[in-house]
């Protein structure tokens, strides 16, 4: 008796979207040039403001507001919409699926959480704003709305598909729950704060929203992605499975004490125990995906990125784990280890899996990509700057030169990625997709549909791991599978 291949249903449509226009398809382009801008705000304004703790003048609400806005933009904005966009793309295709095969909620996601996160970040540092509390209250509806929406959208993507359910989507559900939560929680914290016509947020809703937004959203999204799409590309080893389970199972239960203990605003032992949970968690997940593991660590190419990536997830985690006994309410003060998880962890992640997915994604080459190596140390100072400096006090050259390392570091590593989105939307540019016809080309024959049916699909993770190879130069070498399959 003959037996079905492990993963794929007996009928082969069982699940299936219908086909997507290319243009439809390419949705994680908008996604990432607003990461990309938000980014380049995040990382200006951080710099203005680790330059101004040079001055001898005492911080104002208004600058201390503008570092409550520079979270909000690298957390929700740069990390956030990227991973929004990239998961939007890669979900129905961890199921078997093609493109999502309706786009306008993931337009509405964009504009929603973009234009929110805007409207926060001119009414809260602008107390004489007029009709400030209703541009705050709306900036909040708005990004809550966009969450929701996000997580509606890729959770039907996710419930259907022609393939069995994948290992890594135990960690995009709680993903998809845990931003249900930050959109409540950024909801009421905008809410609170016109409520009370004030500059500075409430510490409890603010330190809630990280916890939720960071170890509750991005965090599982960058573990299930890492899983499934990081692991293939950079051929590591089978992960431990009963590790990551323990991982999930460590995080979770942690991140709902944590936030149970913000919200109370008490400072007794839960925010340590919390803390403790989550850093084991980070630490149980990187030991379990082999990502350092000696012979599969790599400071070449972009994989360097992602390397030294879990090498700062580790250190976020032994902070995290440190400073549940030796930190004052379970932490350290400064935040350090949010600096390692958000400026070390994600954006080494979101770089280099940017330069390695990307061009998939686009089916082009990445170009000026010599720039990428400079990036990488100036980041890597310029993160190490921000968490060495909450226990030592440093030189003011150091501050000096870390500040602009970290924003020409953001520059150059981004600047590839967006010559190859602004590459593809010139050439494929949008509005192409409503002249895509059944055979899978435009109206001029030129633009490949690689979602038509009847096509292998160039972004099927596994055969596309074992195939695709960068090249020290940037060009896209595919060996004869996966021309074949591109054809």
């Amino acid at each position: 008796m003959r037996h079905r291949q492990p993963g794929f249903p007996a009928h082969p449509d069982a699940g299936r979207y219908p086909p997507t226009p290319w243009a439809a398809a390419r949705l994680y382009r908008g996604f990432v040039l607003a990461a990309i801008a938000s980014g380049l705000s995040g990382f200006g304004l951080g710099a203005a403001l680790l330059l101004a703790t040079l001055r001898p003048n005492a911080p104002t609400l208004s600058s201390v507001a503008l570092i409550e806005v520079h979270g909000a933009v690298q957390l929700i904005g740069w990390c956030g919409l990227f991973t929004m966009g990239v998961a939007a793309h890669v979900i129905p295709r961890f199921r078997g699926n093609s493109a999502i095969p309706f786009p306008w909620p993931q337009r509405a996601t964009l504009f929603l959480v973009a234009g929110g996160l805007i409207a926060r970040s001119v009414a809260q540092p602008w107390l004489a704003m007029p009709g400030r509390a209703g541009v705050l209250v709306g900036g909040g509806i708005a990004v809550s709305a966009g969450f929701v929406l996000f997580a509606a959208t890729a959770g039907i993507a996710l419930s259907r598909g022609q393939r069995t359910k994948q290992r890594v989507e135990h960690w995009l559900w709680p993903g998809l729950i845990a931003a249900l939560v930050t959109s409540a929680l950024y909801l009421g914290l905008n809410v609170e704060l016109a409520g009370r016509d004030a500059t500075l947020a409430d510490p409890r809703w603010n330190a809630a929203f990280h916890s939720a937004v960071v170890y509750g959203f991005l965090v599982p999204f960058a573990f299930g992605v890492s899983g499934r799409a990081v692991a293939g590309l950079f051929r590591l080893r089978p992960r431990h499975d009963q590790l990551d389970r323990l991982a999930l199972l460590l995080l979770v239960a942690g991140l709902v004490l944590l936030l149970l203990a913000q919200m109370d605003a008490g400072e007794g032992a839960a925010h340590g125990i919390a803390h403790l949970l989550i850093g084991a968690a980070l630490l149980t997940f990187t030991i379990g995906l082999r990502v350092l593991e000696p012979g599969t660590t790599s400071l070449s190419g972009s994989q360097r990125y992602v390397t030294v990536a879990y090498g700062w997830l580790v250190v976020a985690a032994v902070l995290l784990m440190a400073g549940a006994f030796a930190g004052a309410n379970g932490r350290f003060p400064g935040q350090p280890e949010l600096h390692a998880v958000g400026a070390g962890f994600l954006t080494n992640l979101i770089i280099g899996f940017g330069s390695r997915a990307l061009p998939l994604f686009e089916h082009r080459a990445l170009r000026g990509i010599a720039g990428l190596s400079l990036a990488f140390w100036l980041i890597q100072y310029s993160v190490a700057t921000r968490v060495i400096g909450a226990f030592v006090a440093l030189p003011d050259v150091v501050i000096a030169t870390a500040a602009p390392a970290g924003l020409l570091g953001f520059m150059l590593g981004v600047i590839p990625l967006l010559d190859l989105l602004l590459r593809g939307r010139t050439e494929t540019p949008h509005s192409v997709g409503r002249f895509i016809s059944s055979l899978g080309r435009s109206a001029g024959g030129r633009t490949p549909c690689p979602e038509a049916p009847g096509r292998p699909r160039l972004l099927d993770w596994q055969p596309l791991a074992a195939s695709a190879v960068v090249s020290p130069e940037g060009a896209l070498n595919e060996k004869p599978a996966v021309r074949r399959a591109s054809r």
